[in-house]
């Protein structure tokens, strides 16, 4: 979707409701931010523990139906 020349999309979150979703807002439990939206996907950025005190940061790419 797009809303002013800028992308958005829907995410069903686990108890089924459907939220808009932007660039920048965060998503999930691995403090997770939409870096950026495509007609097919969510590329979004997480920041994670190591589990020895450090923190590291991942992109997950999420399909879009």
């Amino acid at each position: 979707m797009s809303k002013n020349g800028k992308m958005t999309g829907l995410v069903m979150l686990p108890n089924r409701r459907v939220v808009k979703v932007e660039e920048g807002h965060f998503l999930g439990e691995n403090n997770g931010q939409i870096k950026q939206i495509t007609e097919n996907a969510l590329i979004v950025g997480e920041t994670l523990s190591d589990g020895l005190g450090c923190w590291y940061q991942r992109q997950i790419k999420l399909a879009l139906k």
